[in-house]
């Protein structure tokens, strides 16, 4: 609508400042009205520049792919629920079992987050946009990413049949060589409510934050990447969707039909790899972000294609 808008707009201007009968005074508020913006030429006498229509056709793309990614993200969030409800008995098995789709979907996107945070680490220190402070933050963040991908497949103890040691597996609630099962992280401190606590903060309010205030943003973005609001989104429809798939079940237990987790063990598994999905596209929103920012403070990128890049230096 806008740019079809603008496009009448500069044309109706045109053709009134050349009719005989034009309202000369009606040809001069629009001319004021479109001031500022590319002027468009009349079908006569040529086409579009070049660049304009790189513009043009760049931001109508970035607009339907933003579109089409936040309706795709919404309802696949809401799919991964509905497939245990939908699903028959060996279906949902190989759905929400352990080392199947949903746990090994979140392993794959807890191991993209900890790469592009690194890349992100990298790109930022080599254009010196990242402080120190900020840098020791990145680290920790590829490291974190890294090892909840470790701990989450066990270290592949269940792929490569390895055995549990003793010392670990008396400690440890399910036998497994992994640490976040350990005795240690029992009652408030288990794994689920750090787990929580880490995106509610690091995913919500950080992102709500830096969008309420620049200065607060200014200030979170010297010390700790932020991710973008629809980071926040996501994570608390994720919630939301994951709160009413418990009520549905117990109004209608029988819909869920799995044998290996019971329901509230199936939709844990697939709360906790939507997460880590959502912080995926999050990260690398974060790094293609420092592309285009270094990409034009080289001239590399015309003005047209700096959609949505603002400056994260410190």
């Amino acid at each position: 609508p806008g740019l079809r808008k603008s496009v009448a707009t500069d044309w109706t201007t045109f053709s009134l400042r050349r009719s005989p009968g034009g309202n000369r005074g009606t040809a001069e508020r629009r001319m004021r009205h479109s001031a500022g913006r590319p002027a468009l030429l009349h079908p006569t006498q040529g086409i579009y520049d070049r660049d304009q229509l790189r513009v043009v056709v760049r931001t109508v793309y970035c607009r339907l792919v933003r579109k089409v990614f936040y309706i795709g993200g919404a309802a696949a969030i809401v799919l991964s629920y509905a497939a245990l409800f939908l699903l028959g008995p060996a279906a949902t098995d190989a759905w929400d079992q352990e080392d199947r789709i949903v746990e090994s979907v979140g392993v794959l996107a807890l191991l993209a987050t900890s790469v592009f945070f690194l890349l992100l680490l990298i790109r930022g220190r080599r254009e010196g946009h990242f402080g120190a402070l900020k840098q020791i933050v990145l680290v920790g963040l590829v490291l974190l990413f890294f090892v909840g991908a470790g701990e989450e497949i066990s270290w592949g103890q269940r792929i490569l049949g390895m055995t549990t040691p003793t010392a670990l597996e008396i400690h440890n609630a399910q036998g497994e060589l992994n640490l976040h099962n350990l005795d240690v992280f029992s009652g408030w401190l288990n794994a689920n409510n750090l787990f929580r606590a880490f995106w509610i903060v690091f995913g919500v309010v950080l992102p709500v934050a830096a969008a309420v205030s620049k200065r607060m943003r200014a200030a979170i973005d010297r010390l700790i990447p932020v991710l973008p609001l629809w980071v926040a989104v996501f994570l608390i429809l994720n919630q939301i969707v994951a709160e009413f798939a418990d009520l549905l079940n117990d109004y209608q237990p029988s819909w869920y039909e799995g044998r290996y987790y019971t329901f509230v063990g199936g939709r844990v598994e697939v709360t906790e790899s939507v997460v880590p999905v959502v912080f995926a596209f999050g990260a690398y929103a974060l790094y293609r972000r420092m592309k285009l920012l270094a990409a034009a403070e080289s001239g590399k990128e015309p003005a047209g294609n700096q959609v949505g890049v603002t400056s994260t230096r410190p």
